[in-house]
């Protein structure tokens, strides 16, 4: 017996168009599946043949909108039996399959209430949210205020999130298990999300091992096909020869990236400036263990100090106040009473018998600036010293001159605040980040931007140029670290690992690793001849808000609200990874150019991270949150922030 697809039941019909997607798509076993459970309407021949003349369009929409009108309490029983099931599964598969709850969790919340069921919207996400607190709070405490369809259109959180699909990767064992699981069990709720909203990545082979914190990629604007084409873009990593000089001569010379470098004209800094940076490096402690620490603490500004920068040598420091004012204080001046024991501090590294802390007592010490008419948010000196960058809320950024402490020049650009503000290592240049979701490139003689990054989907928080002054990376409110070239005005890179926004960059002396911090406390290192995550960081129990290298590149300072500063072992990752390269280079010599890239191709990406992050030290304060690190060149750790009273 025979039916044209028409004239069979609703349900019928609708499994039959699923058959022939999943067929269209290469889900084989999924197909067989459910082609077992389809009444014997028509041949498979015959199915086929009705079939084909289907657009895909129209079995997609079948897929989406064929059960608009189930009870809405079906999203509750769907995905809490997808829940039970996922936790209950293969402990080898279990991960992979776990890091599909969050996006199915949100866009079932976000369904409800696109059909108008705000009461059974509300119960499910005031039910399910807790499992996904600890990592997604702030995103949850977004989506709680959007409870009909026109709060939908209006908030951007929503729109990136129907908008864009989320990144997932798992093995194909595993895929199979969870369509298996769905269409068996009739879930065609979450088969639409899954199929809408998020981007499968499918591996093949088993469960690969990885660190379990990079399983769950976060919304970034690319599909993983996307973000693979722009990691094949050659980018040179290392440093110029002309910058080679302002090197430790410790620094390993294996990290250096050796090829020929493109050719571009760099500014370069004074003789007089050079000299003191190459003066500063020969008095340089080597900090394999532990550095020596000066902290700098504001008193009486906990609620009104937003920022801190301190110059290349240590000897300026500056601080930015909710109410738009700028202080500077300059160590190194004649009349200070610090002048003589902080420049012996400096000199020896702390070490100088005479050397007393004190506290400072002369309002003559410090200097105001004034100009800005809201909260400023970020400093930054230039390599010199002579010159000073202010960011603001009034979406303005402010050159200083230190020689007669007066503004300079205003720059215009940012239609909203500006979050952070870098000189380049060589001076002339900067860079800034704003929460326009741009990031700005500008030279110092032109008070319009030269360069603008978009592609960032929220605030751009941080950024930083790249020691070789060709790229700049920008760290983001979406979770996501880019990573653009100057010169072609592109993004070259898209590193995602983060489950909160990113706060503090950091990039080693030789070029090759960035670190990354922000509020989920974790500091992520990644490896930029790799494009990979080779490393993470844990310990801080609050947002981690600066970071910075040692200069030779071993130590990795952190310092974090939860009133402490922690020093990270860099050298034994960097030198398992470059071990692995060598062992990789030499398994690789005698084969033919095929063979070498087949072999590549087949090495699993997360395998650099087989070194265990060390600790070196945790330094807490008496109740002083860390806002600023700097090792000057000397290797001296400076560190800054206000002093927080204790609370009655």
């Amino acid at each position: 017996l025979t039916m044209d697809v028409e004239e069979v039941d609703e349900t019928t019909r609708t499994n039959i168009h699923i058959l022939e997607y999943l067929k269209r798509k290469g889900y084989v076993d999924a197909a067989q599946s459910l082609e077992a459970h389809i009444p014997p309407v028509q041949t498979a021949n015959q199915l086929v043949e009705n079939l084909s003349k289907l657009k895909e369009g129209r079995i997609v929409n079948v897929i989406r909108n064929g059960t608009k009108e189930e009870n809405p309490t079906k999203y509750e029983e769907s995905y809490t039996a997808f829940k039970d099931w996922t936790i209950t599964s293969l402990d080898s598969y279990r991960p992979e399959l776990m890091s599909l709850l969050y996006p199915i969790f949100i866009h079932c919340y976000l369904d409800l209430i696109e059909k108008g069921h705000k009461t059974a919207g509300m119960l499910f996400l005031s039910t399910h949210r807790l499992e996904h607190n600890e990592r997604y709070q702030e995103e949850i405490g977004r989506l709680s205020a959007v409870t009909t369809p026109e709060h939908m259109k209006e908030n951007s959180l929503v729109q990136d999130y129907r908008k864009y699909k989320f990144n997932i990767s798992m093995c194909g064992y595993a895929f199979e298990l969870m369509t298996a699981y769905l269409h068996e069990r009739g879930f065609l709720l979450l088969l639409s999300i899954v199929n809408h909203y998020l981007a499968i990545k499918v591996h093949p082979g088993q469960p690969q091992p990885r660190d379990p914190e990079s399983i769950f990629t976060p919304i970034s604007g690319e599909t993983d096909k996307e973000i693979n084409q722009l990691h094949k873009k050659e980018i040179y990593w290392g440093l110029y020869p002309e910058q080679r000089k302002f090197c430790d001569a410790l620094l390993d010379e294996s990290t250096f990236k050796t090829e020929n470098p493109p050719s571009f004209q760099l500014p370069s800094l004074n003789q007089q400036t050079t000299d003191k940076i190459i003066n500063d490096l020969k008095k340089k402690v080597n900090v394999d263990s532990t550095p020596t620490i000066a902290l700098y603490t504001f008193f009486h500004s906990y609620d009104t100090l937003t920022t801190t920068n301190l110059s290349s040598r240590g000897d300026l420091v500056a601080a930015g106040f909710s109410d738009s004012t700028i202080k500077v204080w300059d160590l190194s001046q004649e009349k200070s009473q610090w002048n003589e024991m902080t420049q012996a501090y400096i000199d020896t590294d702390g070490r100088h018998s005479r050397w007393k802390p004190k506290k400072r007592t002369e309002e003559s010490d410090s200097h105001n600036l004034y100009a800005h008419s809201g909260p400023v948010y970020g400093l930054s000196f230039s390599p010199d010293s002579q010159f000073l960058l202010s960011s603001s809320q009034d979406s303005t950024v402010r050159l200083w001159s230190m020689a007669t402490k007066t503004n300079l020049v205003c720059y215009k650009g940012h239609s909203s605040p500006v979050w952070d503000v870098q000189f380049s290592p060589l001076g002339y240049y900067f860079a800034t980040a704003g929460h326009d979701k741009t990031a700005r490139f500008w030279s110092t003689n032109s008070v319009s931007a030269l360069r603008i990054f978009a592609g960032h989907l929220s605030d751009v928080n941080c950024v930083k140029f790249h020691p070789n002054s060709s790229y700049l990376l920008t760290g983001s409110s979406d979770k996501c670290l880019r990573f653009w070239d100057i010169h072609q005005g592109s993004c070259v890179r898209v590193f995602t690992g983060h489950y909160s926004p990113i706060y503090s960059l950091a990039t080693s002396p030789d070029g090759r690793f960035v670190a990354s911090s922000g509020d989920d406390n974790d500091i992520v290192l990644w490896d930029l001849a790799s494009s990979q995550r080779v490393a993470t960081f844990k310990g801080h129990s609050k947002t981690v808000w600066s970071l910075d290298f040692s200069k030779e590149g071993h130590v990795l300072a952190s310092g974090s609200g939860d009133s402490t500063i922690r020093l990270w072992d860099v050298r034994m990752v960097k030198e398992s990874i470059l071990k692995k390269e060598r062992e990789e280079k030499k398994q690789t010599e005698g084969m033919s150019v095929e063979d070498a890239g087949n072999a590549k191709e087949d090495t699993d990406p997360n395998e650099g991270q087989n070194a265990e992050p060390k600790c070196l030290g945790c330094y807490p304060t008496k109740r002083t949150p860390i806002f600023g690190l700097h090792f000057t060149h000397s290797n001296l750790l400076c560190a800054a922030g206000p002093f927080q009273k204790e609370k009655q």
